[in-house]
């Protein structure tokens, strides 16, 4: 999840990350990292929908036809 320099300050904006090795980075990537929260147990088959459209590229990689996840479940 992205946050800002305030404790507590995820917020629902997340990211799917494609690739465990980028863990660590990103936990690293800049002075207030981000929270990784959690794994993917079902809906592969839409994270691999999502990585296969095209995006922007650098900077911002912004999806150019979004993919909606119309729902997500966050479980313990």
């Amino acid at each position: 999840m992205a946050r800002t320099p305030a404790a507590h300050s995820q917020s629902d904006q997340f990211f799917i990350v494609l690739d465990d090795s980028a863990g660590p980075s990103l936990a690293s990537s800049n002075q207030y990292g981000y929270a990784i929260v959690g794994t993917v147990t079902s809906g592969m088959d839409v994270v691999d929908t999502i990585a296969a459209m095209p995006n922007s590229g650098d900077p911002n990689n912004s999806a150019l036809d979004p993919v909606p996840m119309t729902s997500v479940t966050v479980a313990p």
